[in-house]
């Protein structure tokens, strides 16, 4: 019964199944830590990167190139350095935060930094599977259930690639977590870390800030939502995107301008694109366009009868209109829609999660099988 109830659990099951994931697909690539970086020649010279150092030819690569360049100069102020060239390094700098960790715990040796870039992310779900445990324990429901959080089916994608998604929906849930346990102040410093990991978070910050003008309006308790909740971290985002606009003469936000709009135009266009689908590759990004899907509809029909905070509820709401405004290049992959679904996945999980409805269960089913999927698909697959 104790072992039931115990938030170690889900720990035990994510630390052993991501690190047995980990483990093969380093096996099947001769356990050269670089694979995971997937790093193309268009952004990377082979001959001054270190002996062994994997490079894809004819490829523009992933975005995990530039985390690992990042990672060995975090304060760069070279756009190509280390045979690496980061394609627009304002928009990549804003996301400091995964690649500092490394640099730190790898104490500056690029030996170490591929394997760094992995042990980082790794260390990170076992956090989401300890403080998602957590949370839901102290909603009084079984720490088993807390393993959702971590087997996000698009946390196996980010880990496969070296990419900062797992790092931020950790901070956002840490700081769920310590709002919570009354402890804003450390919330706030969660959630500051979590918007210079993945600028994306700060939907996390402009929802409190709503909620806390509303709560003025209507003359309602602000206590558990206070001002520089929302203030530090946006105006900590906003000091470092102008450090970083005049110090590479770009927006850093506007790196992203591509990814956002017309309402639902991306969405109908990939759906279309997948129906019939004609290939094996369009079955598995129909099953995941489903998976996307059915977590939004979980969480739409929970609304009224969540327990979750207005907060919690408003925030997935920002989350499921920027889904809503993503273009063509972003729904065009899993690789994509997958990661830019984060957030969303998990504000939906905490909605789902306090609600009265038996449809949690076999939506945690449809969870699990889909991470399975990619679970043994990305093990060979770059």
């Amino acid at each position: 019964m104790k072992m039931k109830n115990s938030i170690l659990v889900p720990v035990l099951i994510t630390a052993i199944l991501y690190g047995l994931f980990i483990v093969l697909r380093l096996g099947f690539h001769n356990f050269n830590p670089t694979f995971f970086i997937c790093a193309g020649d268009a952004f990377c010279a082979p001959g001054m990167l270190p002996e062994n150092f994997l490079v894809l030819k004819n490829s523009t690569g992933y975005d995990g190139q530039f985390y690992y360049r990042l990672a060995l100069d975090p304060f760069t102020a070279k756009q190509s350095d280390f045979g690496v060239m980061l394609d627009n390094p304002a928009y990549r700098q804003q996301r400091i935060i995964y690649p500092l960790l490394v640099w730190i715990l790898s104490f500056n040796n690029i030996d170490r930094v591929p394997a760094y870039l992995i042990l980082v992310n790794y260390i990170a779900l076992c956090c989401i599977a300890l403080i998602g445990s957590a949370y839901v324990k102290s909603i009084n429901i079984p720490p088993l259930w807390g393993i959702l959080f971590s087997f996000y089916p698009g946390f196996l994608l980010s880990l496969s690639r070296d990419l900062t998604e797992i790092m931020a929906a950790c901070f956002v849930l840490a700081s769920l977590l310590c709002l919570r346990k009354d402890k804003p102040v450390l919330a706030t410093v969660l959630l500051t870390a979590a918007v210079f990991t993945r600028e994306t978070t700060l939907l996390v910050a402009i929802s409190s800030a709503l909620i806390y003008c509303l709560n003025i309006i209507r003359q309602r308790d602000c206590q558990k939502l206070p001002w520089y909740f929302f203030t530090i971290p946006v105006l900590c985002l906003c000091s470092w995107e102008v450090f970083l606009f005049f110090k590479w003469g770009k927006v850093p936000f506007a790196g992203g301008a591509q990814t956002i709009g017309l309402p639902f135009m991306g969405i109908v266009h990939f759906f279309s694109a997948l129906i019939p689908p004609a290939r094996g590759v369009e079955i598995i990004y129909l099953l995941e366009f489903l998976f996307v899907s059915a977590t939004l509809c979980l969480a739409g029909i929970s609304l009224y009868s969540s327990a979750a905070s207005i907060y919690i509820k408003t925030t997935w709401g920002f989350y499921l209109f920027l889904i809503i405004l993503l273009t063509q290049a972003i729904w065009c992959e899993d690789w994509a829609f997958f990661r830019a679904f984060t957030e969303c996945y998990m504000f939906s999980v905490l909605i789902a999660i306090s609600a009265s409805t038996r449809l949690f269960i076999p939506h945690a089913l449809y969870t699990l099988t889909i991470w399975s999927a990619l679970f043994l698909l990305r093990i060979f697959h770059i």
